[in-house]
């Protein structure tokens, strides 16, 4: 996928920006299976594209961590969070605008999660927050972490 999405050959700007916008709607109506080999494109283009080609992401993303009504969309945004923090976070100075603008709602859903009766939807949603957790304070403390 990434030599493809990268070259120009395979993939024209319109169909990127196609691609872009359905990635995470994508995602949501797959099946567990199909979902790992979206984040796994999802991981590429995020390589190639985040932030410079795909700002949107962050607003796809933040809509999808919205929807708590879904558990595939909510799963969906916390996969491509994930992708997100574990990518790019350490990689440039938008480290602590990325855990500012989302933190507040991922702990959020993990108290949700945690107040709602077990299930295995409701595990799902705890290990991925947990997870983006972990990514988020491997290396430093974001100020709005540190003052929680």
């Amino acid at each position: 996928m990434s030599s493809y999405w990268d070259s120009g050959d395979k993939f024209t700007p319109q169909d990127k920006v196609l691609v872009r916008a359905h990635l995470l709607n994508a995602m949501a109506a797959s099946n567990h299976g199909l979902r790992a080999q979206f984040v796994e494109i999802l991981h590429q283009i995020i390589r190639a594209d985040y932030p410079e080609n795909w700002p949107e992401l962050t607003g796809q993303i933040q809509s999808a961590l919205s929807n708590t009504s879904d558990f595939n969309v909510l799963s969906s945004g916390l996969l491509a969070l994930h992708k997100v923090m574990d990518f790019r976070a350490y990689k440039d100075n938008f480290y602590d605008e990325l855990v500012g603008n989302f933190f507040p709602q991922l702990l959020s859903i993990g108290q949700q999660a945690l107040n709602s009766p077990p299930s295995p939807e409701v595990f799902t949603l705890l290990k991925s927050v947990l997870k983006i957790w972990n990514t988020a304070i491997v290396w430093k403390l974001s100020p709005y972490l540190t003052n929680l």
